[in-house]
């Protein structure tokens, strides 16, 4: 049997054996190219801890002969635990976000969303092969993996100059090639916005629930069902909501910054995502989101309060009018109470904890369309002075941009009278109304004879379609940097 201090020195040699590769690889990760500067600002980061890990081996080292074993093993273990589990997320981020994407430009744009929203703060958004996408703030891990080795100096030492934030947002890389979806990512955004203003803590945990008329029909159902221990039941149905409530508030808000960020073609992008996810039907309720339906009419009732009503309708052409009544009524269908009713709970085979499990969905709903209206009285006003968002203006020019589409021209000028080019927003939902305006023709998989089929036409369309969006992303961000150099320029 090895004895326990010669395996303590055997299991630093292997875990030394390991940072000095993963040292080596970070290193050549600073070597490439990157989109934005966020990766390598993390690059520079993970080489300053994985630096003080090596000097914390080699200090471990010196003490196995004179402290005890299990100290010297709790040390590696941690390193060891850091490497494994933590690094590898974060040299993935890195690694596929020089991916050579048509959604270079978008990416640029929602990075400097997040800066903008606050100063300093960084995002690596990057493709993963899971369908869906994902929010991480790191800033707080990166700090806890040195928090225990060589005090405050060296923490200090480590971490000056880094962000106050530092965010990885994900999105599906199987849908890449389809850039008017990435507007999936301003909800990512969105979660990053609550992280630094904490809306979510505006409404905590004893926040009024009394809705008495819903709480009696709450009640009399659980009598009804005869479930046993009704009076348990009642009592857990009300913890269920305190349970629930929280998380889906946070989603609620990052849904609403979404929709600040880009207006219906965030609401239309996040309804096609349902679709094609097959997660339109609820069987339970989700502890961590609220059901797709009921997220897509809050979202249409946000959109037609902030956009479709602030600006001079007769100022638009006969054909941007048309394009307008097109859009305002696949917006309102979200608000119709048939579209509502599809909120319900359908499992297979407990139609009496269904009614139950509908009845507290009632609930959830009346009080988180009471905390959007707090949103939209109180708080709205204010972040859209401050941020990069959308304005009902940009909806218009939104509406302007559409015409050239369906030329087949980039959407990067406008022609009714403003100089400035249009915003990502304008550019982001001009593409959305041409695809929903002209869906039948963009509809690639077609159904004959019971076979589907692809219609190569209408995928070629599509795509010219995709790739007009990104050329004009990629040409207004374009045109910012290049008047923010000009203006360093004048003032040199």
């Amino acid at each position: 049997m090895i004895p326990e201090r010669d395996y303590v020195k055997y299991y630093i040699s292997v875990i030394s054996y390991k940072i000095y590769n993963l040292q080596r690889y970070i290193e050549e990760l600073s070597q490439r190219e990157y989109v934005s500067s966020s990766p390598r600002i993390l690059i520079d980061l993970l080489i300053r801890i994985v630096s003080r890990f090596i000097e914390e081996l080699r200090l471990t080292t010196k003490k196995t002969d004179t402290h005890p074993p299990e100290d010297i093993i709790r040390k590696i273990q941690t390193i060891h635990y850091y490497i494994t589990v933590f690094m590898p997320m974060y040299l993935d981020a890195i690694e596929t976000s020089d991916f050579d994407s048509s959604t270079a430009s978008i990416i640029q744009i929602f990075d400097d969303i997040v800066y903008n929203i606050r100063v300093g703060s960084k995002v690596i958004i990057h493709p993963s092969w899971e369908y869906n996408a994902s929010y991480l703030e790191i800033m707080e891990s990166l700090r806890d993996m040195t928090s225990d080795m060589g005090g405050e100096p060296i923490q200090q030492a480590i971490f000056s100059g880094s962000p106050p934030f530092f965010s990885i947002i994900t999105y599906p890389r199987v849908e890449d090639d389809i850039v008017l979806r990435q507007a999936l990512i301003a909800h990512e955004v969105g979660h990053f916005f609550d992280q630094v203003h904490n809306w979510s803590g505006l409404f905590p945990d004893d926040y009024p629930l009394d809705y008495p008329e819903l709480k009696d029909k709450l009640f009399n159902e659980i009598d009804k069902s005869g479930v046993i221990k009704g009076d348990q039941w009642k009592q857990s149905s009300f913890e269920i909501i305190k349970e629930i409530r929280p998380n889906w508030i946070g989603e609620i808000i990052a849904d609403f910054i979404a929709v600040c960020i880009l207006g219906p073609a965030y609401l239309f992008a996040f309804d096609e995502f349902t679709i094609s996810s097959y997660s339109t039907i609820e069987r339970s309720l989700s502890k961590s989101h609220p059901p797709n339906v009921f997220r897509l009419t809050m979202m249409a009732h946000t959109i037609s309060e902030m956009f479709l009503h602030d600006f001079e309708y007769e100022s638009l052409s006969s054909l941007q009018k048309t394009y307008f009544k097109n859009i305002k009524s696949r917006i309102n269908k979200y608000k119709t109470e048939d579209f509502q009713n599809l909120v319900t709970i359908k499992s297979y085979n407990s139609p009496p904890f269904d009614d139950i499990q509908n009845l507290i969905l009632a609930y959830l709903f009346q009080n988180l369309e009471q905390v959007r209206r707090i949103i939209i009285d109180e708080l709205v006003d204010d972040i859209r002075t401050k941020y990069w968002f959308m304005k009902a203006q940009d909806f218009v020019n939104a509406l302007f941009l559409t015409d050239l589409i369906e030329d087949g021209l980039i959407p990067t000028e406008l022609f009714n009278g403003i100089n400035e080019p249009p915003s990502f927003g304008a550019i982001f939902n001009a593409g959305w109304f041409t695809y929903i305006i002209n869906k039948e023709e963009y509809a690639y998989y077609r159904e004959e004879n019971g076979l589907i089929t692809i219609s190569e036409s209408a995928k070629e369309k599509f795509l010219v379609l995709q790739d007009l969006i990104a050329k004009a992303s990629e040409a207004i961000q374009f045109k910012k940097e290049y008047n923010k150099r000009k203006g360093e320029i004048s003032e040199n």
